[in-house]
């Protein structure tokens, strides 16, 4: 039966290295009693450095690595799972890259460890780089905007029809047009 045990466990240690693998996630976890961390190789590559470096640079606390702007919403989130108010830490935000530029994180974890007295012990997680992403939202922000814009300035408005659900949308412009 030990035998049995010791097989199925590397076989579970396999699949889940090779979600992790699969998926590109940068890992994390937290020993809050001793700050120590421990991160994994995509989580290091994902800003540049190996793990050492990069744990490191961390030096016990991630929040100095976060972009200033996007340190109060990490630091909320991370605070109500603390706190057992959220069941989860989530949360999108900046780190520096090596080569100088901005990393867009995706973060998810939690506590998954508390004492008897519900005090927190443990929290994990995953890191994913959303760049391309958000690079996306921003250029499609920006088409809005021209298109917006240029709507306005040749009073051309626009709608569109859902055949489906016949649910009819009108721009700006079209509502300005016709009061």
């Amino acid at each position: 039966a030990s035998r049995r045990a010791t097989d199925e466990l590397a076989r579970e240690r396999e699949r889940l290295a090779l979600i992790i693998e699969g998926t590109n996630a940068g890992t994390w976890e937290i020993d809050l009693e001793s700050g120590e961390d421990q991160i994994n190789t995509a989580y290091a590559e994902m800003l540049g450095h190996d793990v050492q470096s990069l744990r490191k640079r961390i030096d016990g606390d991630f929040l100095n690595l976060v972009h200033p702007d996007d340190r109060p919403a990490v630091a909320a989130s991370r605070q109500a799972n603390l706190d057992g108010t959220r069941p989860d830490y989530e949360v999108e935000f900046r780190m520096p890259h090596r080569d100088g530029h901005w990393v867009w994180i995706y973060s998810r974890g939690r506590v998954g460890l508390r004492d008897a007295e519900g005090r927190p012990l443990r929290m994990s997680g995953i890191h994913l780089d959303i760049t391309h992403r958000k690079r996306a939202e921003e250029a499609l922000r920006a088409s809005q905007a021209l298109l917006d814009t240029t709507g306005h300035v040749a009073a051309v408005g626009g709608w569109m029809l859902d055949p489906a659900t016949q649910a009819l949308t009108w721009t700006d412009e079209t509502c300005r047009l016709h009061d």
